[in-house]
């Protein structure tokens, strides 16, 4: 029987969409899962065919079972790089307990992994008083009200049995980087003291949509919670119930294109304050869509004459907004042997792939940087 034929047979006598098989009596497995490959899809690789029908299945995973031999062709054994024709019957067998690919979730440092699982953060420097973490993007500060995450606090007992660990500051979820915890009640009245009297210094990198033109600037906008969102905020009039003045200095470092790389100081700690005085100036945080910015960031958004391959779904470049935490400057008790705990931390590796695209594509410009 030609293709044709074969195509034709298999589209009678077969709906198009999932088919369902029960194989567990032969195979020790819960079931299998199936598709036929549409005409219009005609041509695209066996990986691009599964990871555009499965979008929430974790890509290794899925090149796992194709590995394993879980995933055929028209009954036949299959190779991720295979082309598929209209009509190809494509079956994935799932090992037994699963009903579905395992799913994608993002882990504490920004690439796809299977089930999340939180990771204790990395201590960056550490004082008789208190320690300085590197937090995890993705992990809250604090326990979140749903019950899936025990956040940053919930680790302290593990990150130093039997310390009195406590949380100096927040951190918003997606914010990675410097967060302060104090090594006991009388640590953490010291510190909740900085912070309120603004002795703590901190500064952000963030990348931003736009181009900004002034080299530095200064927002200086009450913010007030935004009635129509809760948990969110809001630039509000003086004097607005709930309002509280919010003040942060603003530096470029690199131009791009079409974004612009900040270091931000914030001279207040309000929560959200960045986000919010950014996209006030007209540049939000890229892919902080609570905050304004279009979406996440594509590599077809900078990259000269992208061209996605046949029937793929762009994955985003970067999927959680630009925000890093990358240096805190603490003044240290009375009798400390240093006046200042001064800690550095480095950019994740999603946030640092991201800058370095742009820059990549920048210098194929022939310019972009200041």
């Amino acid at each position: 029987m030609d293709r044709a034929r074969w195509c034709a047979a298999r589209r009678s006598a077969t709906p198009a969409g999932l088919l369902k098989h029960d194989r567990r009596a032969d195979s020790g497995e819960t079931g299998a899962e199936a598709r036929i490959v549409d005409e219009e899809l005609g041509g695209i690789r066996l990986q691009d065919f599964l990871e555009r029908t499965w979008p929430q299945a974790d890509r290794r995973a899925l090149r796992r079972l194709v590995a394993d031999g879980r995933v055929t062709v028209n009954r036949m054994p299959a190779e991720l790089r295979q082309k598929l024709f209209s009509g190809d019957l494509v079956e994935l067998a799932l090992p037994a307990g699963q009903t579905a690919p395992p799913a994608w979730s993002p882990r504490s440092d920004g690439a796809a992994a299977g089930p999340a699982v939180e990771r204790l953060p990395a201590v960056l420097a550490e004082a008789d008083f208190c320690l300085v973490v590197d937090k995890p993007p993705g992990v809250p500060t604090l326990a979140d009200r749903a019950g899936k995450s025990k956040g940053v606090h919930g680790m302290l007992c593990a990150l130093r049995p039997g310390e009195d660990l406590r949380v100096a500051h927040r951190l918003d979820r997606d914010t990675s980087g410097c967060l302060a915890l104090a090594r006991d009640l009388d640590a953490a009245r010291w510190l909740d003291l900085q912070f309120r009297e603004g002795r703590v210094r901190k500064e952000y990198l963030a990348l931003v949509e736009g181009v900004v033109g002034r080299d530095a600037f200064e927002v200086r906008k009450h913010l007030g919670p935004d009635r129509r969102r809760p948990g969110k905020v809001r630039v509000v009039r003086e004097g607005t119930k709930g309002a509280r003045s919010a003040h942060t200095e603003v530096e470029v470092l690199e131009r791009f294109r079409a974004h612009t790389l900040l270091r931000v100081r914030p001279r207040t700690g309000r929560g959200h304050q960045i986000r919010v005085h950014l996209r006030s100036a007209g540049h939000p945080i890229v892919a902080d869509v609570d905050y304004g910015a279009k979406g996440p960031l594509l590599l077809s958004a900078i990259k000269p004459g992208y061209k996605a391959r046949f029937g793929t779904l762009e994955a985003p470049l970067l999927a959680r907004m630009f925000l890093h935490a990358s240096r805190i400057e603490i003044p240290c008790p009375p009798g400390s042997a240093i006046d200042v705990l001064a800690v550095d931390c480095p950019l994740p590796a999603d946030l640092q792939l991201a800058l370095d695209k742009l820059r990549h594509f920048a210098r194929q410009r022939g310019g972009g940087e200041p």
